[in-house]
């Protein structure tokens, strides 16, 4: 009998200001590359409800992902 393991992995969206990460999202999911490569709406809606006026960033598991930049818009 094959066992397949699944894990979840634990994310978070975030951006900085000055020196602060300041969290906005977060979650788990065992799909990484929904994680590293969300779907181009629900980052305008993140930029969007919180306003951001800074480069978007994903943590997951200890690594750290920039997801979009506010410089280059979509």
């Amino acid at each position: 009998m094959v066992e397949t393991i699944t894990r979840e992995y634990q994310y978070l969206y975030f951006y900085v200001d000055g020196n602060k990460k300041i969290p906005v999202v977060t979650g788990a999911t065992r799909d990484l590359n929904l994680a590293v490569f969300p779907h181009k709406g629900l980052v305008r809606k993140i930029f969007d409800d919180f306003n951001i006026n800074a480069d978007l960033f994903v943590w997951i598991d200890g690594t750290e992902f920039l997801i979009n930049t506010h410089r280059f818009g979509d």
